[in-house]
């Protein structure tokens, strides 16, 4: 049967919606996404930072954003990083912490993670973690 592309756009959306469309399936997928990633290095921070940013945009859109942004999760999330990184983030954390009067929330760690991305992949001040010596570098956790 052949519908009317108005009604057929209609009918795939009801289809897309009652099968992908439940927030609590997508709030679970989003949390398990960035909270059970890899160990992070130069190679998959830029994703990771990505998938970061859109977990905050689908979550607030949701209205869900609370179910990742606490302290558990973001705790979760830093330890995926090189030690070096953990050690920043627990300074940047206790920055937040002197300047807004509580802990670091998870809007502050993607600004964080944005510049360690930066950082990481700079192919000008990164020189070292480049060619050959990516093994010595991802060892020392840049």
């Amino acid at each position: 049967m052949l519908l009317a592309p108005n009604e057929g756009l209609k009918s795939a959306l009801e289809i897309l919606k009652s099968r992908y469309g439940n927030p609590s399936v997508v709030v679970e997928a989003w949390i398990r996404k960035i909270t059970r990633n890899p160990k992070l290095d130069s190679s998959n921070i830029c994703k990771f930072a990505d998938d970061l940013d859109n977990c905050i945009k689908a979550l607030t859109s949701l209205d869900c954003l609370n179910e990742m942004d606490n302290q558990q999760s973001i705790r979760t999330t830093v330890e995926k990083f090189p030690r070096y990184t953990q050690h920043r983030w627990t300074k940047e954390n206790a920055k937040c912490k002197r300047t807004c009067g509580g802990h670091a929330k998870l809007t502050n760690l993607v600004t964080f993670v944005r510049s360690v991305e930066e950082e990481m992949t700079d192919p000008i001040l990164n020189v070292s973690c480049t060619g050959s010596k990516r093994k010595n570098c991802k060892e020392q956790g840049l």
